[in-house]
This record gives structure tokens, C-alpha cells and sequence, in this order.
């Protein structure tokens, strides 16, 4: 089972992202967060194999959380996703 936490400042975007993964076996959405901080937390508390982060965020942006999760999560795998 592959886990992922989501991370993005916009609703619609991360309920449109865990329904797509919803449709895929062997993936489980284990938390969503609406800012980097809260993101980094729930990394930290689940572990997940892949954190989907948002590039521009509140308090924290995708870039700082996935430099952080790198350090202190490494087996945790980022991807960040923009419109820009």
C-alpha cells in the first residue's frame, strides 16, 4: 500500500487529488493539510511514502517542505505541483 499525505491551500484541488487516487489500488491518502506547517506535522506523524505539496502555500511553501521532509523524513518521496 503506497501513502500519501496531500498538501495544498486549495480545497478543490486536494479533493480532486484524492479522488484520483481513490481510484488507484494500493493507494491510500493517510492526511491533507492546507499549509507547509501542517503538512511537515502530518508527514512527521504518518511517514508516508509520497507527499504531494502545492508550491506556493501558507507558512510554509512546497520547496521548504520538501527540503525539511528530505532532511528529517528522507524515505518520504515529495513531488510539487504548480500552475505556474
Amino acid at each position: 500500500m503506497i501513502t500519501v499525505v496531500l498538501a495544498d491551500d486549495h480545497p478543490n484541488v486536494r479533493q480532486g487529488l484524492r479522488a484520483l487516487l481513490a481510484g488507484e489500488d494500493g493507494c491510500h491518502v493517510v492526511g491533507e493539510a492546507a499549509d507547509g506547517l501542517t503538512a511537515l506535522d502530518l508527514i512527521a506523524q504518518h511517514r508516508p511514502h509520497v507527499a504531494v505539496l502545492d508550491l506556493q502555500m501558507p507558512d510554509l511553501d512546497g520547496l521548504e517542505v520538501a527540503r525539511r521532509v528530505r532532511e528529517n523524513v528522507p524515505e518520504t518521496h515529495a513531488v510539487i505541483l504548480s500552475l505556474h
